[in-house]
């Protein structure tokens, strides 16, 4: 906020008041900042620089709210990446299973697609915690329930570009790089289950900070 005072003082000859009130000009400039948070501060992620955050900003169950958000939202980016690592390590080894350049590319659109929409999910509900409007916080809620969906169909999912748990059966009784397919498998199921799980972790944090709100 600007602000520019200029007092000015005129005299009158002898009977002139002691004290004349001075003149005040006041010009004020519009503050980026609303609900103590600096909008126009586009730095989040940090190469690509598409939002604000900034976690130092929060306090209290807001912060927290919005920490397990970061957090699901980065398992999440990072289940979507060993997604389309695990397809080039297949389809480059010539798995057996159908893997092949399609599935690959399948693979590397969700991961911009999922990113990208994580990325929006997080935006809204930093944005709803703070100012507390209802519909930015309702999208980031079907966001997070289309993350939690996607990990835990992904974690369970055979087939394609999915490698979820019941797929270990089909990668041990294959010839063709059975180890590595499997140990990929059970990595990645791993991190769908996680990403599930904080996925819905968060979303409960999001919803009781709205019931709290009112």
């Amino acid at each position: 906020v600007y602000t520019c005072t200029c007092t000015c003082t005129y005299t009158w000859g002898m009977d002139a008041p002691p004290h004349h009130p001075p003149v005040v000009i006041s010009s004020r400039k519009p503050s980026p900042r609303r609900g103590g948070t600096n909008w126009q501060d586009v730095n989040y992620p940090p190469l690509l620089r598409v939002m604000h955050f900034d976690l130092t900003e929060l306090s209290g169950n807001a912060k927290r709210t919005i920490t397990w958000l970061h957090r699901s939202m980065l398992v999440f980016d990072c289940a979507l990446l060993l997604n389309v690592v695990t397809c080039v390590v297949l389809t480059a080894g010539g798995a057996e299973g159908g893997h092949h350049w399609l599935f690959l590319f399948y693979s590397c659109m969700n991961l911009v697609l999922g990113s990208l929409l994580t990325l929006y999910g997080l935006h809204m509900g930093h944005w709803g915690v703070i100012m507390n409007p209802t519909v930015p916080a309702t999208r980031c809620v079907l966001v997070w329930w289309a993350v939690v969906g996607f990990s835990v169909s992904m974690s369970l999912a055979r087939g394609a570009f999915a490698h979820g748990w019941s797929d270990i059966h089909r990668a041990l009784d294959t010839e063709t790089m059975p180890g590595v397919w499997g140990m990929m498998i059970v990595f990645e199921s791993i991190l769908w289950s996680c990403s599930g799980a904080l996925g819905y972790f968060a979303l409960h944090l999001l919803n009781q900070y709205r019931q709290l709100r009112g």
